[in-house]
């Protein structure tokens, strides 16, 4: 299987593998999910990953550095 198979294969989309999530710069995008599914603790992605450098200043901030 490539990845546009793997994507839309019914499995995938029965397990919610496959989520839809809004990015910064190229609004919505799909992205892998969570793929432990734990009932007493379930985990959910509700956002895009951030950008290069984004969360620099609170990093730099925590260390002490600025």
């Amino acid at each position: 299987m490539n990845h546009v198979e793997v994507f839309n294969d019914p499995q995938t989309i029965a397990r919610e593998m496959v989520v839809e999530v809004e990015h910064t710069k190229i609004g919505k995008m799909k992205t892998i999910g969570v793929p432990v599914k734990l009932s007493d603790t379930p985990a959910k992605i509700s956002k895009a990953a951030p950008l290069l450098g984004e969360h620099n200043d609170e990093v730099l901030e925590d260390w002490c550095i600025t």
